[in-house]
């Protein structure tokens, strides 16, 4: 993996970003895969910078952070546009992500709302999730999710030990492997 990811802020480890980067780099070369929760871009370059042939990564956030969390984790959202440090970052990868389009391959980005976001995509076409939104919601997340992955996806997603994501996970899902903080779910 490129250095420079441990120098983009964000809450994700290392062993958590290889899992992420293998994820891609092990995924068929054709293969749709999405983010969804971006934040700085700590794990989008992770899955970026392990794309090949005419995969596409594409990166959905609002980058206006979470709401119950504006005036702490995510503070920054009220003074700064956290989506201009997130494609600064992607830049220093050397990576161009571009506005999503279903007929292009590559690294790729929709700033909105992930429910909205979601009804772009074709139903089963998605090979691989990584689910790092809202936590609060990250079960609905899921429930919009699941009819848009391909019989054969991966889904995964951080913040395991995060509030009560385990709970709205468990009743969804079968986690069959917990990576630091990023479970791997049986669909």
């Amino acid at each position: 993996m490129n250095a420079y990811i441990e120098h983009i802020p964000g809450w994700m480890g290392d062993a958590e970003l290889e899992y992420l980067h293998n994820m891609v780099a092990e995924a068929p070369e054709d293969a749709l895969i999405v983010e969804l929760g971006a934040w700085k871009g700590k794990s989008t370059a992770a899955l970026y910078t392990a794309m090949y042939g005419n995969q596409s990564v594409v990166t959905i956030d609002s980058w206006l952070g979470q709401a119950d969390l504006r005036f702490d984790a995510h503070r920054e959202v009220l003074d700064q546009d956290v989506f201009l440090e997130f494609m600064n970052h992607m830049e220093h990868l050397g990576v161009k992500p571009e506005w999503y389009r279903p007929d292009r391959a590559g690294a790729q980005y929709i700033r909105a709302l992930t429910a909205d976001a979601l009804t772009l995509f074709p139903d089963h076409g998605i090979k691989r999730a990584f689910v790092d939104a809202d936590h609060e919601a990250v079960g609905t997340d899921v429930d919009i999710l699941m009819p848009k992955l391909a019989s054969d996806a991966i889904l995964c997603g951080h913040d395991w030990n995060w509030g009560n994501v385990k709970e709205q996970l468990e009743s969804r899902v079968t986690i069959v492997e917990v990576v630091g903080d990023l479970w791997v779910a049986d669909i």
